[in-house]
């Protein structure tokens, strides 16, 4: 299962605080580059080029003067010839240009942005296979049943699923495996309070395959109705 990659496009000064964002979305499953504040050499421009041919989201951290950097605009520009998404943090500039198509958020401070951008993909993004599986990965690590409720509350925007993400997902939902179990045991993907939580994760497999494929059996498991 890939990992969701991001670019973290930001001026040079700024390096450190986006490091410590790409460390705290680790915990997310989001593998980030951070451009270093070195001089520039060739092995390093290839770098930059592996990472922006590779992403899946570019995000914009639009500090002050942001794009009067040698650098940053250009980043933006390879992403929209790519036609990925782009997230713009406002952090003093707002997006320009063509950017100001796509999601732009602001009033947050940095201590917010890597939540922040989780909840902006999980609410926006949940159409592309690797915002699907990062989903999945904060399904394995879930914490608590309150976690597991908020999780939830996303799947009514999974559109498509692929026949292994959907084995993952049941997987990670039958399994006895005490990590797993704040999944299974959470009523979001449960469907035991549909009026408060959500109608459950297997109603929604049901939805996305538009067919009555999946139940939860007698020892709370999900099966195939034909199995």
């Amino acid at each position: 299962m890939n990992s969701l990659k991001i670019f973290l496009s930001h001026k040079s000064e700024y390096e450190q605080k986006a490091s410590k964002i790409a460390e705290e979305l680790l915990s997310y499953s989001i593998k980030c580059f951070v451009a270093k504040n070195i001089r520039p050499t060739r092995k390093w421009e290839e770098e930059i080029l592996d990472a922006l041919q590779s992403m899946d989201i570019l995000v914009a951290l639009m500090t002050e003067n942001f794009k009067d950097s040698d650098w940053t605009s250009q980043e933006i520009g390879f992403a929209l010839g790519r036609n990925i998404p782009i997230l713009s943090v406002n952090l003093g500039s707002a997006s320009y240009g063509f950017t100001s198509k796509y999601q732009d958020i602001r009033g947050i401070d940095w201590e917010q942005i890597p939540k922040i951008i989780v909840n902006t993909l999980l609410e926006n993004y949940l159409h592309l296979e690797n915002i699907v599986n990062m989903y999945i990965r904060l399904m394995e690590k879930c914490p608590s049943f309150n976690k597991g409720n908020e999780l939830a509350n996303y799947l009514p925007n999974i559109k498509i699923l692929s026949d292994n993400q959907i084995d993952k997902m049941i997987e990670i939902y039958n399994s006895d495996d005490n990590k797993y179990n704040q999944i299974s045991g959470s009523m979001g993907f449960s469907g035991s309070k549909p009026e408060e939580y959500g109608k459950g994760l297997v109603y929604h497999l049901n939805r996305i395959r538009e067919k009555q494929l999946y139940r939860i059996n007698d020892e709370h498991k999900i099966i195939k109705i034909d199995s």
